[in-house]
């Protein structure tokens, strides 16, 4: 008798999964398009939130010292304690000067990673000598997944005027390279960090759209194994 029933029924079973095999294919590149366009960029400008009492953003003239600092999810660090790392308010007088607040090193190297874990494309970040040092040459570490590293190598212009009208931050740009990172280090000595620019990081519904695609990816491929096992029959 079930051999009867299955063998009524097998040619809208293969009618039925063959349309819901070609809906969901098409479901799922869609979803994946929608996940991909909607990685934008996003700057970490260091305006705040303040961590002197003042309102935001960091009040002028002054600065403060920290073992971390966080912004949108995004954690900025010294790994070499104890220096931690200083928030500064525009118009400091022994600091560089770009009319903003930005993040001082603290004398050493500075990492950055996303709070969450996720993966981020660095596309650029000004940096600025520190007080008065002339030239400088740093290299930058992006760390990526199964321990590959990648490097770029910068020089720096040598002017730091501290609070005078010269401009003292630098544009770099990071090479293609720097993609699907978990975490970036900046070596160099004293120097200064601002207008860090990311992308390639989903906004949670990008996310959720992400997680929901594999579960229907999952579904897909037991229906296609499911007709294949149908059609030897």
């Amino acid at each position: 008798m079930n051999k009867i029933y299955s063998s009524l029924h097998l040619p809208f079973f293969k009618f039925w999964n063959e349309w819901v095999c070609r809906l969901l294919e098409v479901f799922v590149v869609c979803g994946f398009a929608i996940h991909a366009g909607a990685q934008g960029t996003f700057t970490f400008n260091f305006e705040g939130p303040p961590y002197s009492g003042a309102s935001s953003p960091q009040a002028v003239g002054t600065f403060v010292t920290l073992s971390a600092y966080q912004e949108a999810g995004m954690v900025f660090w010294n790994p070499s304690p104890p220096q931690g790392v200083a928030l500064v308010g525009r118009g400091v007088n022994c600091a560089p000067d770009n009319g903003t607040a930005f993040l001082n090193s603290g004398g050493g190297n500075v990492g950055f990673y996303m709070l969450s874990g996720g993966h981020f494309d660095l596309q650029s970040f000004d940096l600025a000598e520190g007080s008065l040092s002339g030239v400088m040459s740093f290299q930058v570490v992006g760390y990526k997944f199964m321990g590959v590293m990648v490097t770029n190598n910068f020089i720096t212009d040598g002017i730091n005027d501290l609070t005078g009208p010269l401009q003292d931050f630098q544009t770099f740009r990071a090479d293609s390279s720097f993609v699907d990172l978990y975490r970036v280090d900046v070596f160099a000595p004293r120097w200064s960090l601002d207008n860090v620019v990311i992308s390639g990081v989903p906004e949670p519904s990008s996310g959720a759209l992400m997680l929901l695609g594999t579960g229907v990816a999952a579904g897909l491929s037991w229906l296609r194994r499911n007709r294949h096992s149908h059609n030897q029959r």
